[in-house]
């Protein structure tokens, strides 16, 4: 009767480890990848949810209806601000002057992928009428430099005069 050995043999079991290590040194860099755009489309849609959200307040009121880039979550910030801040949706009151802020959006703590959305030229804000239209075409963009590779990924949320947005990939 003869005797046979189970198992693996040290050589095997090394070049099993060896096949894992590269395997990973694959793998890792595209899970970072894949984190980076889940999360600039995580914010992107979440900007674009709001922004529909102000279009129907605008026609359920009948009042026009802002949403604008906002760091304290009660003023809209002027010129070209960074929407990473945060951003609210607010409507005229009928007391003359003051405003109700109906949602803030406050950009969670911590690192983010998306390091910066602006608004193109003086796009600080959207304004919709009582019919849903905006008030004019807004570009908001939102870049991420890929830490450590140099890369610039860039996608635009447009608005136009109908008050549709429309998200679309940059190529660069």
């Amino acid at each position: 009767m003869k005797l046979r050995n189970a198992g693996f043999t040290l050589i095997e079991l090394m070049i099993t480890v060896a096949l894992l290590g590269v395997l990973l040194l694959w793998a890792i860099p595209n899970v970072t990848v894949f984190i980076q755009n889940a999360r600039m489309s995580s914010v992107s849609n979440e900007l674009i949810a709001d922004i529909s959200i102000a279009r129907q307040e605008a026609q359920r009121r009948g009042r026009p209806v802002t949403i604008c880039a906002s760091s304290d979550g009660l003023t809209c910030l002027n010129g070209t601000p960074d929407w990473m801040e945060g951003w609210i949706i607010r409507a005229p009151t009928a007391t003359l002057g003051t405003v109700l802020v109906i949602k803030y959006t406050n950009q969670p703590e911590g690192p983010s992928t998306v390091r910066k959305v602006t608004g193109i030229g003086t796009q600080a804000s959207v304004t919709f009428s009582p019919s849903g239209t905006a008030g004019a075409t807004a570009v908001i963009q939102f870049r991420d430099n890929r830490a450590g590779s140099g890369d610039l990924t860039q996608r635009n949320l447009s608005v136009n005069f109908v008050g549709r947005p429309l998200l679309e990939k940059v190529a660069g």
